[in-house]
């Protein structure tokens, strides 16, 4: 099976925490020992839960996070600050990385022109700066047309899901407040990204990755719950909610 057909659906339910503390800057990686796409996978799920808190005082916090594919189980060598953990200097933008990241930031990246928002979500392709980026918004059911913006540091849950369709090449990325209650139906990103097919390879590692940047732009990222499904529906997804949150 080519690896279009192999790379049917990928969603992604994620419920993440950040806590703001000062820190030297360094970087850090968190993979889960997942090899995909080898084989004959039809469909691939992960599912999670989590809160951003913001912290009291002047810190700006750090430069946030990333869902990444990796053909590594860890990034050696990856820089913080604006390289998130993922890449450094010397190997951003070449194409030998095969790495894909979804783009979580808290913070206005430091010259990077593309990341001036600092509440957005953006999609990677062997670079730190994002090929698509969009600010924090979600739909109306009601009224697609209709935007509602939020805070990934409001220190309320926050669900995120990525859906990616093989067939088309399509990603779907949809990030929400928990106690929204419902899924917004239009999601926040929806891009034909067929370059998606030459970074991934046929054996990849799934995780997530973060960095401090300098003196006070450091955070603490709190991945409370996810689940994981290869085939079918993934039935622990639901349960999710459920999940105890830790006191901060």
């Amino acid at each position: 099976m080519d690896t279009a057909r192999k790379l049917t659906v990928l969603l992604v339910s994620l419920l993440f925490g950040l806590f703001l503390v000062p820190s030297v800057p360094v970087r850090a990686t968190t993979e889960f020992t997942f090899r995909g796409f080898k084989g004959n996978e039809s469909a691939i799920r992960i599912a999670g839960e989590a809160a951003v808190i913001k912290p009291d005082g002047t810190s700006s916090g750090g430069f946030g996070f990333t869902f990444t594919l990796s053909p590594t189980p860890n990034r050696p060598n990856a820089g913080s600050a604006q390289y998130l953990g993922v890449l450094n200097k010397e190997n951003n933008g070449d194409p030998r990385n095969h790495v894909f990241a979804v783009e979580f930031d808290t913070v206005q990246g430091s010259g990077d022109d593309t990341d001036r928002i600092g509440n957005d979500i953006g999609l990677n392709f062997n670079n730190r700066t994002s090929d698509f980026q969009e600010p924090v918004v979600y739909y109306q059911n009601d009224d697609p047309n209709k935007r509602e913006d939020f805070e990934l540091e409001s220190g309320n849950p926050i669900q995120a899901l990525l859906n990616y369709d093989g067939a088309t090449q399509t990603l779907n990325v949809t990030v929400y407040p928990a106690k929204l209650g419902f899924k917004p139906t239009k999601p926040l990103i929806s891009r034909q990204i067929p370059k998606l097919l030459d970074v991934v390879k046929e054996e990849m590692y799934v995780g997530f990755t973060a960095a401090t940047g300098k003196g006070d732009q450091s955070s603490d990222h709190y991945l409370m719950g996810w689940s994981f499904s290869s085939v079918g529906e993934n039935p622990i997804a639901a349960t999710l909610a459920s999940i105890l949150r830790p006191s901060y």
